[in-house]
């Protein structure tokens, strides 16, 4: 079976690289640097616009990214597909060090295993060129973007809009887009660290038919853009997991469902809400509050399931207004 999956996932990293054109670069090594250009096949550092494999099933692969060797640590590169591996061994990694930018061109990011952003205080930024995709392609897996416990770990575009696919999960903290373009999560993007994780869309805005959580206390932050809670017929969810918050700030928010869950709350300031029903199906006593000064405004009816809305003005004006 495992020499089965291989094979699989070697040729769906080489119908990428076919329908792209582009040179196929593979990895080859275990643990090591990217800039050792003996690690690679064939050999020698990956070049502009060159397409990544790192796919060994019967081996963890770990490559980081940092400068090395006289490489600058900011590779540009057209695609990158990272394997899974089938027995028992830890996931394969790309591990971008602190502020390096790693910019991907052509194909997207397949992700059968962790691409990780590890910011120490300086930017350290996944580029996006295009409208690329970030997904897994094995079945039964999710792929995952960690994003370190730093405010100044970054995903950006150029002006495009990017997909996180359904099995592809954005983790950790940092800021996804940071006003450079817009998103498409049909997948997961999970706030989990002790920074906060914050979508900032451009006006090309955001589309959600997934999963959009905060699930620790300083959360997920939904700023400055238009979120579309829905892709079609599929209504997308944004959580406040126990003991989590979701901040709305200057956000606008269409569709869909807002959930909490125990103590996880929903902070809501400077925004608007259309067509958007807030619940508590898991515990019943869900909140949203608004703080003192924050206005926010409802249109088409205000949907409370087993959630209490509270406005907490402690002298300025808090107002929450039905349009």
């Amino acid at each position: 079976m495992r020499n089965n999956v291989s094979a699989i996932l070697l040729a769906s990293a080489s119908l990428i690289c076919a329908e792209l054109n582009a040179a196929p670069v593979t990895w080859i090594a275990g643990v090591g640097q990217w800039s050792d250009a003996g690690f690679w096949n064939p050999a020698g550092l990956p070049a502009t616009g060159d397409d990544i494999i790192v796919n060994d099933p019967n081996l963890t692969q770990f490559i980081e990214v940092s400068p090395a060797l006289g490489f600058s640590g900011n590779p540009s590169v057209g695609s990158v597909f990272i394997g899974a591996n089938n027995g028992g061994f830890a996931s394969d990694e790309i591990h971008v060090t602190n502020g390096r930018t790693f910019t991907i061109t052509g194909g997207g990011l397949v992700n059968n295993g962790i691409f990780s952003l590890n910011s120490g205080g300086a930017f350290t930024v996944l580029s996006l060129v295009g409208a690329q995709t970030l997904n897994a392609s094995a079945a039964g897996v999710t792929g995952e973007l960690k994003m370190s416990d730093n405010p100044n770990n970054r995903i950006t575009t150029n002006n495009t809009v990017f997909t996180n696919g359904a099995n592809h999960r954005i983790s950790g903290a940092g800021q996804i887009l940071a006003n450079t373009g817009g998103l498409i999560n049909e997948g997961q993007i999970l706030a989990n660290a002790t920074n906060t994780l914050v979508i900032d869309p451009n006006g090309l805005g955001a589309t959600n038919s997934g999963l959009m959580s905060g699930a620790s206390a300083a959360g997920l932050v939904l700023q400055n853009g238009t979120f579309t809670n829905f892709i079609g017929g599929d209504a997308g969810e944004i959580n406040a997991a126990g003991g989590g918050k979701v901040l709305f700030q200057s956000a606008t928010v269409i569709g869909g469902i807002v959930t909490t869950v125990g103590t996880g709350f929903i902070d809501a300031r400077a925004s608007s809400f259309n067509g958007v029903s807030f619940q508590d199906n898991v515990t019943g006593n869900g909140t949203v509050e608004q703080f003192n000064g924050q206005g926010v405004s409802i249109t088409n009816d205000l949907d409370l399931q087993n959630v209490t809305w509270k406005l907490n003005s402690s002298g300025a004006l808090t107002n929450l207004t039905f349009t």
